[in-house]
């Protein structure tokens, strides 16, 4: 019985917050209830890394939701979707120049935003970025590519 109860209220919570919710059900709560509600909604229940995550995965799905959800965040979330979407560059430099190219949040997202790393972490993950956005050859990126290069090498 116990079991039961636990298995209920598990089920209940992510029924009634977005905890587990595909990309698109998220994009259907910001559209519902807004940015700042659904911000509110993760981190109220401790669920913020579920949407970092896969952000930082460098999901296209994912990176159009944090485009959405820029407009409800404070300086703390802002951070840490700066910090995923940074991430997200060595995975998938593509879909967030092509999101935030034209952006005045380029210059944030394309910056080494880890916290004192240990220096072979920090040197992995710039060549990885670097070497992705190097990679790409869509005319159409090149200005946000050479943007975020030069922020990159600052």
């Amino acid at each position: 019985m116990k079991a039961l109860a636990i298995a209920a209220a598990a089920f209940l919570a992510c029924g009634n917050a977005a905890h587990g919710q595909t990309a698109r059900q998220v994009m259907a709560d910001i559209r519902a209830h807004g940015a700042s509600a659904e911000i509110a909604n993760f981190d109220r229940h401790g669920w913020l890394d579920d949407l970092l995550d896969p952000v930082a995965s460098g999901n296209a799905d994912w990176i159009a939701v944090s485009a959405a959800l820029f407009p409800g965040t404070d300086a703390g979330t802002t951070e840490a979707l700066l910090t995923a979407l940074s991430q997200a560059l060595a995975r998938n430099p593509q879909t967030v120049l092509q999101t935030y190219g034209a952006t005045s949040r380029l210059p944030d997202i394309c910056t080494d935003r880890l916290i004192e790393p240990p220096p072979d972490v920090d040197l992995a993950f710039r060549g990885a970025v670097l070497k992705a956005l190097s990679d790409i050859r869509d005319p159409a990126l090149a200005p946000a590519r050479d943007r975020c290069l030069a922020s990159f090498n600052r």
